[in-house]
């Protein structure tokens, strides 16, 4: 999680508000690299579920990577 937090505190404070889905997969892969390096920083191609939660499966999910994807930081 330092990783990750370092990372949005070096990388992304300066782009106003403004992150990539590259960037949302740099977060995820500093977050979960200790845990799964394999999968980390990837896009799924597994059907995963977090406790009750069943997230979208991956084939409903279309993400170009090279579009970029803009998130305010408001709606984060």
């Amino acid at each position: 999680m330092d990783a990750a937090l370092s990372y949005i505190n070096s990388t992304l404070l300066n782009r106003i508000g403004r992150i990539s889905v590259n960037d949302i997969l740099e977060i995820h892969r500093r977050v979960l690299g200790f845990v799964d390096p394999i999968e980390a920083g990837q896009m799924r191609n597994t059907q995963v579920f977090v406790g009750d939660y069943t997230p979208p499966r991956p084939g409903e999910v279309q993400v170009s990577r090279s579009r970029t994807a803009f998130y305010s930081v408001e709606n984060l």
